[in-house]
């Protein structure tokens, strides 16, 4: 399966702000509740806790393929994060 630019981008902004907000205090997500709500709200202000729904609903429309990659890149970072945005 080839993504479209358009998916490419949002896998690669995913990776960014993974790597570069959540990776340094991943460990401290396990434990800090506040922390953790932090980062998921920062997921919703991305437009990154809809994957699935529909572009024209406000989603990404990911489709079953995409949205299983999406997680798979999440959940390398942090499966706390990863399990509260399913």
């Amino acid at each position: 399966m080839t993504l479209t630019l358009d998916r490419t981008t949002v896998f690669g902004d995913l990776k960014d702000f993974l790597t570069d907000c959540v990776s340094p205090r991943a460990s401290q997500l396990d434990t800090d509740a506040a922390l953790l709500f932090s980062a998921f709200d920062e997921l919703g202000k991305r437009g990154w806790l809809t994957p699935k729904l529909p572009e024209s609903l406000g989603g990404l429309g990911l489709n079953t393929s995409e949205y299983q990659q999406f997680q798979s890149i999440l959940a390398q970072y942090t499966g706390a994060l990863a399990f509260l945005q399913t």
